[in-house]
């Protein structure tokens, strides 16, 4: 099989234009509140009829499709062009765009505060400030928020903490504003992404890397997590603790009970899930997306065999199309879906 790939601009297809002047595509899906990002380079020289190709606006959009010839493409997204670079010899146009359609007022910084709601309402508040649509995960929802002081920080900073703060995260995606759970491979209707099965057979090359160490000022390998929440009606600090002495002690207290659990789950699974991580590099497997689980089958037994994918470069040039994925430990309880057919990669150009 033979890689392929659509891309349309303006509502209309411009593959083949570009398919003869392609030197390279590449898309970067990464995971939590990072933009996805897209890079063009184009064979620059003039055509036969002595035109050189259009450069494109600031702002135009790109939706790109990436997978192999004879078989159905996986959309990757839209990206608007906010970097363009001419250079030579040889003529070479590159192009850098971002998924992320951000208003400007919503990386602006600004004060309020914020009392008796939810992460959902003020997700669904902020996405309705800067006209994204709200996309919620159903268990984040109704996350209560008694009261949440925003000074001097941006809307969507505000939010990522807020997210942060109960082990998910808030990104902006094609025009809406996602609240999903991290590392637990649901989308944001709470239905499981499409895990990737990948044997040892199917993979060009990896590297898996395991750190004991702690971040400084943190518990030692092994030790628990702990946070204090201030009980109003005894008027005292009580603990919430996860794990075993040494403790980790988050900065507090917290508000109410759940706020201060949800805090030192959070912190435990970041923990976690930061000691393993794999590299892996692969022929183009386009089903491949950030957030999702990956199960290794048939790999040595002392590695974890699931992982929580966190960021995945497609990319198609004159060798071919391949995928570098990049992937730390899954959460203890992220289920592993049962193996279903996935797209059968084809060999490199």
């Amino acid at each position: 099989m033979q890689p392929d790939l659509r891309v349309e601009a303006a509502g209309g297809d411009i593959t083949a234009a570009l398919r003869d002047r392609l030197v390279s595509l590449s898309v970067e899906d990464v995971a939590e509140d990072y933009s996805d990002r897209l890079h063009l380079r184009l064979d620059d020289r003039p055509g036969a009829d002595g035109r050189w190709i259009a450069w494109p606006a600031p702002g135009a959009a790109l939706t790109v499709w990436l997978g192999w010839r004879g078989r159905r493409l996986v959309r990757m997204g839209v990206f608007e062009v906010d970097e363009i670079q001419a250079s030579g010899p040889p003529a070479t146009l590159a192009l850098w765009a971002s998924a992320a359609r951000l208003p400007r007022a919503i990386r602006a910084p600004r004060s309020r505060s914020w009392h008796d709601t939810t992460l959902g309402d003020i997700a669904r508040t902020i996405a309705g400030e800067h006209a994204l649509d709200p996309a919620l995960a159903q268990a984040l929802d109704t996350v209560a928020v008694p009261h949440a002081d925003q000074t001097a920080e941006s809307d969507l900073a505000f939010l990522t903490r807020l997210a942060g703060e109960v082990d998910a995260v808030a990104r902006p995606i094609d025009g809406r504003l996602v609240l999903a759970p991290k590392g637990r491979a649901e989308a944001v209707s709470g239905a499981a992404l499409p895990a990737l099965w990948l044997r040892p057979g199917e993979v060009s090359r990896w590297t898996h890397r395991y750190a004991a160490r702690e971040e400084a000022g943190s518990a030692v390998a092994g030790g628990g997590v702990r946070a204090h929440w201030w009980d109003r009606d005894a008027k005292t600090d009580r603990p919430v603790t996860r794990g075993a002495d040494p403790f980790e002690d988050l900065a507090g207290p917290f508000d109410t009970e759940a706020r201060a659990r949800a805090a030192v789950d959070a912190a435990f699974n970041r923990r976690t899930r930061g000691r393993h991580r794999l590299s892996l590099t692969l022929p183009g497997r386009p089903e491949a997306q950030a957030e999702a689980l990956l199960v290794l089958d048939g790999w040595r037994p002392d590695l974890p065999r699931r992982w929580r994918i966190v960021r995945v470069r497609h990319r198609l040039d004159a060798g071919g199309y391949t995928s570098a994925i990049e992937a730390e430990e899954a959460a203890a309880d992220a289920a592993v879906p049962p193996a279903t057919g996935s797209a059968v990669p084809g060999p490199a150009l």
